[in-house]
């Protein structure tokens, strides 16, 4: 039996060295830091006003970066709010932890290179040194066309300071996922934006832009269930209490929209282009941005269609509200 002790003894002993020697390495030797080459910004008009029309209308960073008006449907931002920071990330939302995104104007990116706003944006690295969680989809943007990516960083450096929406506070995350999150930053892979005239393929690019699958996509303790790709089932809480869920986007007949027209998917974006319904206390609303979408030019909205019908139906009947 003594014997039989020291044996576990020094098992147990070598489990806590192993677990001691993990968390040293995820506390010291992660998050991987990556080198990029010095930036210079594009300064034509037209490359600012891409940038533009990417973070308003495609990859929508004003929709998180901001202080979003609930009270009208698909969450409206006001000018006033505008790029000053977003609501948190948190508990009472369903999400594992806390996290505030950041003020985009001078205010919170004046202090920040052109070479960290880059990484951050492609590579999920904060410029004080940790991972950044990828509700900012990094891995969807490491593979955006770079000169897209620039045109973004562009177009953010000539916003008018905002005071911040939010009194902002560190990124908190619960353990484990505090831990996971130190190994998803990498260095970006870009591919060249594709032809317009291949419909299937830059949808597909404004589908990763838009980062459409990240939210159309339901999750088993954080991971994507792929088979599911795009049949909708993400639950979202809303600050009213009720609760929405993302719509199946699949071209399945019977769940998803394999009996929308093209004109019927670009119209049901136009018609909340300029939403202003106004809601009460007690209504239904969505997490998702169908005011910023819907200034997506037609052609690409016509293009993102083209490609959803090239993926995977999936049957998956959705309860939208709750």
């Amino acid at each position: 039996m003594k014997k039989v002790g020291i044996i576990l003894a020094s098992f147990l002993g070598l489990v806590v060295f192993v677990v001691a020697a993990g968390l040293i390495y995820f506390n010291t030797a992660l998050p991987k830091d990556f080198e990029v080459e010095k930036i210079t910004l594009p300064t034509d008009s037209l490359r600012i006003a891409n940038g533009k029309y990417l973070v308003n209308h495609v990859m929508v960073c004003a929709d998180c970066h901001s202080k979003r008006d609930m009270t009208v449907y698909s969450g409206r931002v006001n000018d006033d709010v505008y790029g000053g920071g977003g609501r948190p990330f948190s508990h009472e939302t369903n999400f594992p932890g806390k996290i505030y995104p950041g003020n985009l104007t001078p205010t919170g990116k004046s202090n920040w290179t052109n070479e960290e706003i880059y990484k951050a944006i492609v590579g999920g690295m904060h410029k004080d040194g940790y991972a950044l969680f990828p509700i900012m989809p990094f891995m969807n943007y490491r593979t955006i066309d770079k000169n897209d990516i620039l045109d973004v960083i562009a177009y953010i450096r000539t916003l008018d300071a905002k005071p911040n929406n939010f009194e902002m506070e560190p990124q908190q995350l619960d353990f484990p996922l505090s831990l996971i999150v130190k190994t998803m930053p990498q260095p970006p892979a870009h591919q060249p934006k594709p032809d317009p005239n291949d419909k299937v393929a830059y949808g597909r690019y404004l589908v990763t832009a838009a980062s459409c699958m990240d939210c159309h996509t339901p999750q088993d303790k954080g991971q994507f269930i792929m088979e599911k790709q795009f049949a909708g089932g993400m639950e979202f809480k809303m600050e009213n209490g009720k609760f929405a869920t993302s719509a199946n986007i699949t071209p399945d007949e019977a769940t998803g929209i394999g009996k929308w027209t093209e004109q019927d998917f670009v119209n049901r974006f136009k018609s909340y282009a300029d939403s202003a319904i106004v809601l009460g206390p007690n209504d239904y609303n969505t997490e998702m941005p169908w005011s910023m979408y819907g200034g997506m030019k037609e052609d690409d909205l016509r293009a993102i269609y083209t490609y959803l019908r090239t993926v995977k139906p999936v049957d998956n009947a959705i309860v939208k509200f709750r």
